[in-house]
């Protein structure tokens, strides 16, 4: 002990005027009888000089088995460094003395059990001994009530649910931290507030109170679902359970109110609802009915499409395997039986199309789905599955078959056809060339020569009678005559060229394209920019006739409508094929606006290219920058040689 502490004692003696605290006997009754545990014990010694009765019926221990203790039997061991804390403390004052302040220590009773005591200590001198007197309070059911409300109250600020009270008059007195978090609103801003400033609840609203009265006294409970509106306006789907709140008397005070927020399982539940619904109306538009067999009990479950595919109320059926069977077709059975006998026995899916008999005869086709379920031992249990009415699929399968069987027909009769047609095409292509190449024969050779000889004649003529008299007519009808006749020669020897130039047979396609270019623009005006490239050789004769026409009918469109001096043709043999390509720049036009016309040069164009394994196309629009057409055809072997310019 410090200095401090050894000088109390002569202080105290000055107050206490060295009498004993119970010396007298109305002292002594007082100490004795006082309802709380007090002991007087020695300062230095800690050992107890004087019990009253109450400590000994508190701690168990006699008067005489007290005055053999000392303060270290009566405190735990946890306590005793508090002990020597609090007596420093005490005598530590520095003017005078005055009772300790309350302090909470654990004591130990007779049998071993704890108490926490409330300890208040009073210094004094008893015939000039160093003495303290104790004043014990129990506070163990006050501290474990304390413990209890502590740890009830962290369960309920660790629980999810909202959880509030009102009292009477209808204002919050509870508010928990789920209750913050699920509406937005702090304990601080609610406590003291009117319910339904904070939020709006069905059960405090004066058209419900008679309703939740009746419930509360009735059941002991009301429970109600809502949808109520959080401090940010969002909407808050709720289940409240309200019960009377009570004091220790057993008197109602107010209400309490669990409120779960259950907005994400109401939405997730009218998820599901409507996922059923659509299954079910998926089940009735698919005609598709689902089943479950527990193998364990045989019994069966069936949705109701499985009761309309198979045609049969459900209480007339009590579904089980045996009673599916009498519904498969006779035919079908030994199958389906075998099926489901290996999928039990193998633990392996299945998927089978049968016959099922309705009631009245009615034959309908379905396809069964089944999976088995196992246990943990790789036993059986369940089996589910689904049944697919598959009638009217089968029988738009047949349609089909039967359709694309005659579409086939169909396909294979105008492929024949087409083929005829192409070969009735080039037949009549080769017929026209050849029409062509025998009138262009027959007006240069037959009718030509006729001209010539009907000239020379008359030529002849003139010379035999050159001194014979003429009038002025005879000789101007006889210039005439002359006239006529040279200018029908030269008419007719451009119409044999026209329709089949002698050259394109004689000397091949370039001279041929030459000697027209020459002449289209001495007829037309336009000029021809002809640009060949890789002739090595002669192509064939069909092929040359159709570069030809297809290039021949072209300049003659660009004359007719492009309204242009210039156009250029390109002509390239490059990789087994011939690509030709006319280009002008006159003002454009819709190219199958032209196609769907009268005229059938683009057309006939178009059916040359495709009579010989090629293609044409055509790059144009109003108002645009020109016209292209561009053919491909594949070239076959050449022959011979080119000649020169």
């Amino acid at each position: 002990m410090n200095d401090s502490v050894q000088r109390a004692p002569k202080r105290l003696g000055r107050r206490g005027g060295g009498s004993a605290f119970v010396r007298g006997n109305e002292s002594r009754l007082f100490f004795d009888r006082f309802p709380h545990p007090m002991w007087i014990f020695d300062r230095r010694t800690l050992a107890i000089l004087t019990v009253n009765q109450a400590a000994v019926a508190q701690y168990g221990y006699s008067r005489e088995e007290f005055l053999g203790r000392t303060l270290n039997d009566l405190y735990t061991e946890e306590e005793r460094p508090a002990l020597l804390h609090d007596l420093s403390t005490l005598y530590g004052e520095p003017d005078g003395w005055a009772p300790s302040p309350r302090s909470c220590r654990r004591l130990r009773r007779k049998d071993g059990t704890i108490l926490d005591v409330e300890v208040v200590w009073t210094p004094f001198l008893d015939r000039g001994r160093e003495a303290i007197l104790a004043v014990l309070h129990d506070v163990t059911e006050h501290r474990r009530t304390e413990e209890r409300l502590r740890l009830q109250e962290a369960i309920v600020s660790q629980v999810h649910d909202a959880i509030l009270a009102i009292d009477n008059r209808g204002r919050i007195i509870y508010w928990n931290q789920a209750a913050e978090r699920q509406y937005g609103f702090l304990a601080e801003e609610t406590l003291g507030r009117p319910l339904p400033d904070i939020v709006a609840c069905r059960w405090v609203l004066p058209e419900n109170e008679r309703a939740v009265r009746k419930s509360l006294s009735d059941a002991g409970a009301w429970h109600g679902k809502e949808t109520q509106v959080r401090r940010d306006g969002g909407p808050l789907r709720v289940e409240s359970s309200v019960t009377i709140l009570k004091d220790d008397c057993g008197d109602r005070i107010g209400l309490l109110a669990v409120v779960r927020d259950v907005t994400e399982r109401a939405r997730s539940e009218e998820k599901l609802q409507k996922s059923q619904r659509q299954l079910l109306e998926a089940e009735k538009l698919g005609h598709i009915g689902a089943w479950e067999w527990d193998i364990t009990t045989g019994a069966q479950t069936w949705s109701d499409e499985l009761y309309r595919i198979f045609g049969v109320e459900p209480e007339r059926l009590h579904p089980t395997f045996e009673a599916f069977m009498g519904l498969v077709r006779s035919e079908d059975r030994s199958a389906v039986r075998a099926i489901v006998e290996k999928a039990v026995r193998d633990h392996q899916p299945f998927s089978h199309e049968f016959g099922i008999r309705r009631p009245g005869g009615v034959i309908r086709t379905v396809l069964a789905c089944g999976e088995v379920l196992v246990a943990a031992s790789r036993r059986p249990v369940r089996m589910v599955g689904a049944t697919l009415d598959i009638t009217d699929r089968k029988r738009a399968e047949d349609e089909r078959l039967r359709f694309l069987e005659n579409e086939r027909s169909a396909r294979g009769a105008a492929e024949e056809a087409a083929a005829q047609l192409e070969v009735l095409s080039r037949r009549l292509v080769e017929l026209q060339e050849a029409e062509r190449r025998s009138l262009a024969r027959e007006l240069h050779d037959e009718v030509g020569q006729l001209l010539t000889g009907l000239r020379l004649l008359l030529l002849t003529d003139r010379r035999r009678f050159p001194g014979r008299p003429r009038d002025r007519r005879s000789r101007d009808t006889r210039r005439k005559m002359m006239s006529i006749i040279g200018e029908l020669m030269k008419r007719i020897r451009a119409l044999s060229m026209d329709l089949r130039p002698a050259m394109l047979d004689d000397l091949g396609l370039l001279p041929a394209l030459r000697w027209h270019f020459e002449r289209y623009a001495d007829q037309t005006g336009v000029r021809v920019d002809f640009e060949p490239a890789g002739q090595e050789g002669r192509f064939a004769p069909a092929l040359e006739i159709a570069a030809f026409r297809i290039i021949q009918e072209a300049l003659t469109n660009v004359a007719r409508h492009a309204g242009v001096t210039a156009a250029s043709v390109a002509l390239r043999a490059e990789n087994d094929r011939l690509r030709i390509r006319i280009e002008d720049k006159g003002p454009g036009f819709d190219v199958e606006s032209a196609l769907r016309g009268a005229s059938s040069g683009l057309a006939g164009m178009r059916e040359r290219a495709r009579l010989m394994g090629g293609s044409l196309s055509i790059d144009s629009r109003p108002g645009g920058a020109g016209t292209r057409l561009t053919a491909d055809i594949p070239i076959g072997p050449v022959s011979g040689t080119v000649p020169g310019k």
